[in-house]
């Protein structure tokens, strides 16, 4: 697996943390984690783009 590709997989992964507490009660517990949530989907995202950005 190439550089950009994990890249893109913790793009997906930033956007899928960002998305899935927004969707439901079923994640009541990741809301309750409250806005720490965008700070990590941030950071996945900023691990993402620096792969692909190295490769």
């Amino acid at each position: 697996m190439s550089k950009s590709g994990n890249g893109l997989i913790f793009i997906l992964m930033a956007i899928l943390s960002f998305v899935l507490p927004a969707m439901g009660r079923q994640f009541v517990i990741l809301m309750w984690m409250g806005s720490y949530f965008w700070i990590g989907s941030l950071l996945l995202a900023l691990i993402g783009v620096s792969l692909i950005a190295s490769d």
